[in-house]
């Protein structure tokens, strides 16, 4: 469980590291979102696929190599995986640890086993470079369930993220405000059609209240991160040559908060029309 100095620092702070407390889930997903992008690589790339599963390393030329030359013949292909794992038994199983659940309510200020709402499954499947699909800087309370108290998970599920390939950049304590940005006005006529919502990575910060430090977390696999769905974030660039970005998130809603205005929400899907 949380220490009194871990649950003080994510007051303070707005997020907390944490070590995920079963490793054989977080490996089982691993391995079926390998064989889930081994069948695509079957059925597009036959022969570049019986080249590399022969390989020593063939797990990260899978997960690297054969995912980029996917991605590069048709996105399509990224996106057929990335909408379908989070929605699969795996994933699930990972994301409702009966002692991640605990650790959330205990965030939360709730009984340790309370049911909790979850929403905004995603694998987050970076590229090296910019892409028009990583987030700017954004407060997802703004584009989620409007009144609902949640809180947010992203974890690495393939191995260690470090600085190159891109962690998450936070600011911490800017949880405690409600913050404006570029895409502020955009986000608020979104919202009101119950559309996707995505902050473009060229997003900037308005008149901010005070002065925030700015961290850039990373996780090695079995870590990961719990942080306030208020607080301002944003994407790591992935810097690397030939490495995917692969972190899993998700957000954990208090099911019996009388204040949120529930409706379904499905805004991490890949294909967005702006």
């Amino acid at each position: 469980m949380l220490s009194k100095k871990q649950i003080e620092s994510f007051k303070t702070r707005g997020f907390l590291k944490f070590n995920y407390p079963n490793i054989d889930l977080l490996k089982n997903l691993k391995n079926e979102f390998v064989q889930q992008i081994e069948v695509s690589l079957k059925q597009k790339l036959p022969k570049f696929y019986k080249e590399i599963s022969v390989m020593k390393n063939s797990t990260d030329k899978i997960l690297n190599d054969g995912m980029l030359k996917l991605e590069k013949i048709n996105h399509e292909n990224l996106v057929e995986i990335y909408n379908s794992l989070p929605r699969s038994i795996s994933f699930y199983q990972v994301i409702s640890n009966e002692h991640l659940v605990s650790i959330i309510n205990k965030l939360l200020d709730n009984p340790k086993q309370r049911n909790l709402y979850i929403n905004s499954n995603s694998v987050r499947m970076d590229r090296p470079g910019l892409n028009k699909f990583m987030y700017g800087w954004h407060q997802d309370y703004k584009s989620n369930i409007e009144g609902s108290k949640f809180l947010q998970l992203w974890m690495p599920i393939i191995g260690d993220i470090d600085k190159k390939i891109g962690g998450l950049h936070v600011m911490e304590g800017s949880f405690k405000y409600d913050i404006r940005t570029t895409h502020t006005k955009i986000e608020n006529k979104r919202k009101k059609i119950n559309a996707p919502i995505r902050a473009s990575y060229k997003t900037k910060i308005l008149d901010l209240p005070q002065k925030f430090k700015e961290t850039h977390l990373t996780c090695k696999f079995g870590e990961g991160i719990i942080f306030n769905s208020m607080l301002m974030h944003k994407s790591g660039l992935n810097k690397s040559r030939n490495k995917m970005r692969y972190a899993m998130t998700c957000f954990y809603h208090d099911i019996l908060n009388p204040s949120w205005s529930f409706k379904v929400l499905d805004h991490k899907k890949m294909k967005l029309k702006y």
